[in-house]
C-alpha cells in the first residue's frame, strides 16, 4: 500500500512539474510562425515607405497608410493579409496622428502559447519590437 501512495505521490509530482515547465517551451510551430510575423513586419515598414513615396492612395499627399486594407488596395501587401489574420497571428496596422504622419503595426498569437509567445510592434521607425506574453508597444526591446 505505502508502495501505490508513493508512486501515486511521484505521479502527481511530475504531473505538476510538466503544468509549470511546459508552457515555457517554445514549439518549431511557434518559433516558424514568429519568423513569418517578423518578415511580415519587415515588409510592411517598406511597403509604407513606398505607399508614402508614391502616394499610392492619389490622394495628393505623401502619408502613410492609415490601415491593412489600404495597403492590401494599393497592391503593394498581400491579399493573404487583408483579412488580418496570418500564420498564427492578428495583424493591425493604424494611423496615429489623423494626418498619415505616423503609424504603427502590431502582430499578436491568434492563440497565445499556442501559435506564438511573441507580440510585435513597428511604427514609422522602422525597428521591430517584440514583448513575450503580453502585447508589445514602442517601449519594448528590438527584435534582433
Amino acid at each position: 500500500m505505502k508502495k501505490i501512495i508513493l508512486i501515486i505521490l511521484i505521479l502527481v509530482g511530475v504531473g505538476f512539474l510538466v503544468r509549470i515547465l511546459l508552457p515555457s517551451f517554445v514549439t518549431p510551430r511557434q518559433v516558424t510562425n514568429e519568423g513569418y510575423v517578423a518578415n511580415a513586419l519587415h515588409n510592411i515598414i517598406s511597403f509604407q515607405a513606398i505607399f508614402k513615396k508614391q502616394d499610392r492612395d492619389k490622394d495628393g499627399k505623401k502619408d502613410y497608410a492609415q490601415n491593412i486594407g489600404e495597403l492590401c488596395k494599393s497592391g503593394l501587401l498581400s491579399s493573404d493579409l487583408a483579412s488580418g489574420k496570418w500564420h498564427g497571428y492578428y495583424f493591425v496596422v493604424v494611423g496615429k496622428d489623423g494626418n498619415g504622419k505616423k503609424w504603427h503595426a502590431t502582430a499578436s498569437p491568434i492563440k497565445p502559447g499556442i501559435t506564438g509567445y511573441k507580440y510585435f510592434y513597428v511604427d514609422e521607425t522602422g525597428v521591430i519590437r517584440f514583448e513575450k506574453d503580453k502585447p508589445a508597444t514602442k517601449d519594448n526591446p528590438p527584435v534582433d
